[in-house]
């Protein structure tokens, strides 16, 4: 049981500290026709995934992955340092050479060990940056997104086996890790998709809210809470993966749409857009 608690606590801390970021850096908007391609384009990168494991050594995927995660992973945890301590004017020189220095080393020291704490840290920094850099443009955008992403997650859980095997078998930082008390070498994990997205409409709602108040970013942050909750106790009831997005799609959306209805702004949340 501590390993979930663990993964729904660095979960849910990630998506409080990337909506507060998001709400004071300059972001991406994504637009309605974005979200409503993006789980096509998520579905066709998870099976060409899937295909290069199944016909490609891992070995090699591997190696390329570690390529690939050292200089992407370092240039990440660079862009939130300076996301973090440096809002309004560049870092010196220095700083900057500090912080890839650091960021180096924690890139290196994943891909050397492949230790579950360094994979953790690589894949909040990744959260992070995508919630402080990223936005959704309307509340009619970000439903329309969580239900494609919906039915992607439930389908690619229950239909078929690609996303169990790509998460299984991708020794890389696309997913948080918890080990298990009794046994040290089992781990749980929580994908990154279940945290970034549900964390845009998180933050969205942080926008929603009007000045001196918090109300709808703090009951769609504990809805999902709830969500990851609920997953985790299906998951250990029937002792097998979850599409976490079967339970954190609908806690976090029918969350606000109730709470809009009861303080009779329904049509402002439905009708809201970032300016």
């Amino acid at each position: 049981m501590f390993c979930y608690f663990t993964l729904a606590f660095l979960a849910t801390l990630t998506v409080y500290l990337g909506s507060k970021l998001n709400k004071k850096s300059k972001s991406e908007i994504i637009s309605t026709e974005e979200a409503s391609i993006f789980p096509v384009f998520a579905s066709i990168a998870l099976v060409s995934l899937f295909i290069l494991l199944r016909y490609l050594p891992k070995e090699l995927i591997k190696y390329c992955l570690k390529i690939y995660i050292a200089f992407v992973g370092t240039n990440c945890i660079v862009q939130l340092f300076e996301t973090l301590f440096h809002r309004k004017e560049s870092p010196s020189l220095f700083l900057k050479i500090i912080y890839w220095i650091l960021a180096a080393i924690i890139s290196i020291t994943y891909c050397y060990t492949e230790n579950w704490i360094a994979n953790n840290v690589l894949a909040i920094c990744f959260c992070l940056v995508a919630l402080s850099s990223v936005s959704i443009s309307s509340f009619k955008t970000a439903s329309l997104l969580l239900i494609g992403l919906f039915f992607y997650d439930i389908f690619w859980v229950f239909g078929t086996s690609v996303m169990v095997t790509v998460a299984k078998q991708i020794d890389a930082p696309i997913k948080i890790m918890a080990p298990k008390v009794d046994d040290w070498s089992q781990f749980a994990m929580l994908g990154l998709g279940d945290i970034v997205f549900p964390g845009l409409f998180v933050s969205l709602m942080q926008k929603f809210d009007r000045k001196n108040s918090s109300l709808y970013f703090h009951t769609c942050l504990a809805a999902y809470v709830i969500g990851l909750g609920t997953t985790m106790f299906i998951m250990l009831f029937f002792n097998s993966p979850q599409p976490a997005l079967l339970y954190l799609v609908p806690s976090c959306f029918f969350s606000v749409i109730i709470l809009a209805y009861f303080r009779n702004e329904l049509k402002q949340l439905i009708n809201f857009e970032l300016k």
